[in-house]
């Protein structure tokens, strides 16, 4: 199936009743496919009810820098922390799963979907990327060819722009000190917008 609209959640860090309004309103405004760019887990509320959330509505979903390290035992310290031992079996497996990107059929090529910049989860998008950022990506084989976008998080910044032809979208997150938010890139034209929750 090749997507035109595309519902997007930033950055989740445990926030389960914002995640499912996200998803609930993104639902309404029938989206083909809704994406989540990671960072699930190390949040106040249940990780269990997040994962079921995610995996309930069949939203694809990446790995973020801090799936990685609590599935490492790294980083324990920071605020809410998750222990894998915490977690339902399901939520284990499926937050387990995540790769690092994905490459996903889209109108006029591909999106590339990530954390950060392809298998980087700590790199964000730059704040004025230039041409020069697409060459280099498609020359070290981070994005393919026909790639028209890249929807990445960890920045907690949202909004889109238009570089060499490909559409940069950082996803924002529902942290809700920091301007809780899903968007929508609409393919066809090429736009990603933006609404507060």
């Amino acid at each position: 199936m090749t997507y035109r609209r595309i519902g997007i959640i930033g950055d989740v860090h445990g926030h389960a009743r914002n995640l499912a309004n996200a998803v609930h309103l993104l639902r309404d405004r029938s989206v083909d496919l809704i994406v989540s760019v990671g960072d699930i887990v190390d949040g106040p509320e249940s990780i269990d009810e997040c994962c079921d959330t995610l995996i309930s509505h069949h939203v694809i979903a990446v790995r973020g820098n801090h799936e990685r390290w609590m599935f490492a035992g790294q980083m324990r310290a920071v605020a809410n922390a998750t222990s894998v031992r915490s977690l339902r079996r399901r939520s284990r497996d499926f937050l387990a799963s995540l790769p690092a990107f994905r490459v996903l059929p889209v109108l006029g090529g591909t999106i590339v979907l990530s954390h950060g910049i392809g298998e980087d989860d700590m790199r964000e998008l730059p704040r004025q990327p230039d041409k020069r950022l697409m060459t280099t990506l498609r020359r070290c084989h981070v994005v393919p060819p026909s790639c028209v976008g890249i929807i990445s998080g960890h920045s907690h910044r949202r909004g889109s722009i238009r570089v060499a032809g490909t559409m940069l979208v950082e996803a924002g997150t529902l942290l809700p000190w920091k301007s809780p938010c899903y968007g929508i890139l609409d393919c066809a034209s090429k736009t990603a917008a933006f609404h507060a929750l």
